[in-house]
């Protein structure tokens, strides 16, 4: 037999004793139909609620089959048995080219059941109540011939299953809108020769595998929870897909888009509609090929510059070029101006463009036909604003720019010695050289007074230099010459406080030998001498006899008090900063 048709057979409108709605396949009711051979068999809606085993798959010439259809029905698939007769019976029809097994209710996922004596509460311990069969793996082996395999609407719980295709010629799969209690585990023969897929209500976190598509055209995924997979950071494209020409993602609740998606842009027909998009994905723009492109039902408000020129371009190169944007958040206003002249004078069709609405300033809904039709009246005060805003946006940039200069400018003296000191620094590290302190001074202990009150807080507080002082800095414990001598060597300048009283310091003659030292070795950088009211022959000899290496500061009463302008301090600050 060529064709045996039994599609919709059975009816519930005929409903009776005699001719039952609800149909049980036995051995009995088989035994004329599994002994012939048969080419294309249609078995869809035709009440089957059961079959006992070796009856509705025991065709004596399985090989004869060519299309196998058994959608809609009521098959049971809680045993392993079952299953397996449908395994058996794909194994051996060997030259089978189209399959479909869709359409068929299944077992409920953990069932909630009312207590029979108080039906207001639910029973407990529902792992207990339920008598679910245990989980088994079912390994199917699809026929090389096989071209077309529909698994839409049903319901596999109990089983995971894999599918293995050997020298395949499979290009028509759709499992969409199927429950799974694991994503079946498809073998990278079974892509080769693909060139539609359906997965559209599978969630995308399931569906981890990775499979080529050399050759895939359409591919839906519809209601696959993608947004979920972005958030988790996962990858929801089943594969590399170059010759993929229409793509559905409606219904994932995309807010973006995953730019490499499209880079495969040989994409003609895409359908991202019913998702939260609040404007036209970037990403879109690679695909220079595009026919189609629907987003109606999203929440775009309008479309930028850089997405309306690649739109004239498509019309440009391909003639051909529709866009849904029907049901979105338009806005009319005088930010989208642009947008609107561009409705009035693009090519692009738009689908249903006539029943475009968007929303005005006073949150009215209007026409978008009619508001391009006289935008002037709607946006007459638009070029008022403009000109105000072009007024302000001068006036910020005034401020903007004069504001930083006049900071700039105020503070450029301790900017300039800021990245001066950076530079040597800098410098410094790149010939080994380390110093621990800016500047050593040396004072006698009656000095202390000037130095704490004056000295420091402008040298150390206002310049940021660090000093040593051996009052404040020398270490407890260890011996003073050596923790001097390390300071001296560890400071880039040595300042001597001389007074009339200097001679009585007991270690004044150290420090300055030990000064005229590191001095000599090239390790100093210089000998600043401060000279508080005292008379020349009150200066130590060591000092005088190195004279020429020393720079001296006559510093008088009145010039210590702490002011920027007095020439004593700016000269001691530029011989501490300056090299």
């Amino acid at each position: 037999m060529s064709v045996i048709n039994f599609h919709h057979i059975s009816d519930k409108s005929i409903n009776n004793d005699k001719f039952p709605y609800s149909v049980i396949i036995t051995k009995e009711l088989m035994r004329y139909l599994s002994s012939i051979c048969i080419e294309a068999l249609d078995l869809s809606a035709t009440g089957i609620v059961d079959n006992e085993f070796y009856s509705l798959f025991s065709f004596q010439y399985p090989e004869c089959f060519k299309t196998f259809i058994i959608s809609a029905n009521r098959l049971p698939s809680t045993t392993l048995e079952h299953y397996m007769q449908t395994v058996v019976f794909l194994t051996r029809a060997t030259n089978i080219k189209t399959y479909d097994m869709s359409y068929l209710p299944g077992q409920i996922v953990k069932p909630l059941y009312l207590d029979v004596y108080h039906p207001e509460k639910i029973l407990e311990n529902q792992e207990k109540q339920q008598n679910f069969p245990k989980s088994f793996h079912v390994n199917v082996n699809l026929p090389p011939s096989l071209e077309f395999v529909r698994f839409t609407h049903i319901t596999v719980v109990s089983a995971s299953i894999s599918l293995t295709c050997k020298n395949a010629s499979l290009k028509y799969f759709d499992v969409s809108y199927s429950v799974f209690k694991q994503y079946p585990n498809v073998s990278h023969e079974c892509g080769k020769e693909l060139r539609y897929l359906d997965v559209s209500g599978l969630s995308s976190t399931m569906m981890f595998q990775s499979v080529s598509l050399p050759k895939l055209t359409t591919l839906k995924m519809t209601h696959a929870s993608i947004d979920r997979s972005i958030i988790e950071g996962r990858k929801w494209m089943l594969g590399h897909a170059p010759k993929l020409k229409s793509i559905d993602l409606s219904f994932n609740n995309l807010w973006t888009i995953n730019m490499k998606l499209f880079n495969d842009n040989n994409i003609t027909h895409c359908n991202m509609s019913n998702n939260l998009f609040r404007t036209v994905p970037s990403s879109v723009s690679k695909l220079r090929y595009l026919e189609s492109l629907d987003l109606s039902n999203n929440l775009i408000t309008s479309l930028d510059y850089t997405i309306r020129k690649w739109f004239d371009e498509i019309i440009v190169t391909s003639q051909n070029f529709s866009l849904n944007l029907n049901n979105n958040a338009l806005i009319c206003s005088c930010d989208t101006v642009e947008f609107l002249l561009w409705l009035t004078k693009t090519e692009v069709s738009f689908v249903n463009g006539n029943n475009y609405t968007c929303t005005m300033s006073n949150n009215s809904q209007v026409n978008l036909i009619e508001v391009t039709k006289d935008i002037n009246r709607y946006f007459a005060e638009c070029k008022a604003n403009l000109w105000l805003r072009i007024g302000i946006l001068l006036v910020s940039c005034t401020f903007g720019v004069s504001i930083p200069l006049s900071i700039l400018y105020y503070y450029r003296w301790k900017l300039i010695l800021f990245l001066f000191r950076k530079f040597r620094r800098a410098v410094e590290r790149g010939l080994h050289v380390n110093y621990e302190y800016d500047v050593y001074i040396s004072y006698e202990e009656r000095s202390i007074s000037w130095i704490k009150k004056h000295l420091l807080p402008k040298v150390e507080t206002e310049w940021g230099l660090k000093t040593f002082v051996h009052d404040r800095d020398l270490i407890p414990g260890e011996l003073t010459s050596d923790s001097k001598a390390l300071s001296i060597h560890q400071s880039r300048h040595v300042t001597f406080i001389i007074t009339e009283r200097f001679g009585e310091y007991e270690w004044g003659k150290f420090e300055i030998e030990r000064a005229k030292y590191e001095k000599y070795t090239q390790n100093l950088m210089k000998i600043i001498v401060i000279l508080q009211n005292v008379h020349v022959n009150d200066i130590p000899e060591q000092l005088v006899d190195i004279s020429n290496d020393v720079i001296f500061i006559n510093w008088h009463e009145h010039e210590t008090e702490i002011c920027e302008n007095q020439t004593r301090w700016f000269k001691l600050k530029t011989l501490l900063f300056l090299n």
